[in-house]
Formats: C-alpha cells, sequence, structure tokens
C-alpha cells in the first residue's frame, strides 16, 4: 500500500503544478483523484489538521474532506452536509459518505478558520445545542436597521452575483448566516484598514456574545 501510495504521489508531482495541490499530502492534481484505498490523500491537509487543531470540537464530528480544483463562483470552499446531494450542475463529490459531513476545498489560501466558519453555518448552527442557541439568538436580535444592511447586501448580490433567490430565502441561507460568521470569524474587514468591522455593525450585545461563543470554541473539547 505504501510503494502504490508513493508511485501515485510521485505521478501526481510530475503531471501538475496546481498551487491548490500543495494542501494536500502526496499531491493531488487536478486532473485527477486519488484511489479510494489510499487514505491519506482523501483525510491529509495542513489547513484540516491546524483547524482541528485550534477548534477541538472538530475532532469530535464524523467528516470526510478534500481539496479539488477551483470551483467556477471562486469559492474558497463547499461544506456538504449530510445527505446533502447537490444539484445538476455541482454535485456532491462521489467520494462524500451520505452520512457524513464532508469539507470541500477550492483554494489554498483556504484557512483553519475559513473552515470552521463553514462548518459552524453549515452544521453546527442546526445540529449542536450551544451553537443553535447563539445563532436563533442572534438572529432574533438584529435591529432594522440591520435588516437595512442586510437588504443591501442582497440588492448588491442580486445586481453583480446573479443572485436570483427571493430576499427571505436568500436571507436564511446567506445573508445572515453571512452577518453571523462576519465578527465571529473577523471575515468582515474595512477595506482601507484591515481592521475587523464591529461597531457599525453590531450590537452591544451581540458582540458581547461573539466574545463568549469565541472563547467557546476554542475550548469545546467534546462537542456538547
Amino acid at each position: 500500500m505504501m510503494a502504490d501510495a508513493k508511485k501515485y504521489a510521485q505521478q501526481l508531482l510530475n503531471m501538475s503544478n496546481d498551487p491548490v495541490s500543495q494542501m494536500l499530502y502526496g499531491q493531488q492534481s487536478k486532473y485527477m483523484s486519488p484511489p479510494q484505498d489510499i487514505a491519506p490523500y482523501k483525510m491529509l491537509s495542513n489547513a484540516f489538521q491546524q483547524a482541528q487543531a485550534q477548534y477541538p470540537i472538530l475532532q469530535t464530528m464524523p467528516m470526510d474532506y478534500r481539496v479539488s480544483a477551483n470551483k467556477h463562483d471562486n469559492s474558497y470552499l463547499e461544506t456538504w452536509p449530510k445527505n446533502e446531494t447537490g444539484d445538476v450542475g455541482y454535485a456532491r463529490p462521489s467520494d462524500f459518505p451520505m452520512n457524513k459531513l464532508g469539507v470541500e476545498v477550492f483554494k489554498q489560501s483556504t484557512t483553519p478558520k475559513d473552515i470552521m466558519a463553514d462548518v459552524v453555518s453549515h452544521d453546527l448552527v442546526n445540529n449542536n445545542p450551544v451553537y443553535k442557541n447563539a445563532y436563533n439568538q442572534f438572529q432574533s436580535s438584529l435591529q432594522p436597521w440591520q435588516q437595512q444592511k442586510l437588504q443591501g447586501q442582497y440588492n448588491y448580490a442580486k445586481q453583480n452575483e446573479n443572485e436570483t433567490r427571493p430576499y427571505n430565502e436568500w436571507a436564511n441561507t446567506s445573508g445572515i448566516p453571512s452577518y453571523f460568521r462576519g465578527n465571529l470569524f473577523d471575515q468582515w474587514k474595512n477595506e482601507n484598514t484591515g481592521n475587523t468591522v464591529t461597531n457599525d455593525m453590531y450590537t452591544p450585545n451581540q458582540l458581547k456574545q461573539f466574545d463568549q461563543l469565541k472563547s467557546y470554541m476554542k475550548k469545546d473539547n467534546n462537542g456538547s
């Protein structure tokens, strides 16, 4: 088995200069998928291992992980919840079992924080009581001026990002989850200063809640 793995790794080194492949031990080519019986190429990635170390709850969650060629919409990663099949244009990877969470990364620059943020949005806010409660509290605490910001984001997405969903569907599946992640994972930055945008986007109580959840994420070892 190890001889086969080394042989396969050398083949990929010879065939692919794709920078994304550098994330995987053994180098996964954008033109080839690793044989199903060579497990290291499916699961080992520096970013994923670092995410598990930084956010211990990930160590308790059954999930698969892979690196793929860049998605057409310039996404950094895609998290596949259990039983999600995708659609005709973009289906669930065939090597992700339906009974497990799957994380698919497209860009080498994806960080451990990005991975945790996507897992929170696609799984933990629905299935973990602590994260679910925090998300529900945030959602119910949104102020009218925050709803206006969401409407502005939706209008921009329609005009510039080919968004076609009705507002309520977009808000529930993309807009509010993104708003929740924005501070929790420092995803919203001021373009001029590089600082995380907080004061003009959240209420003091929401910021306090995020601080508590950030502390919890770092020490949670049992998934409850």
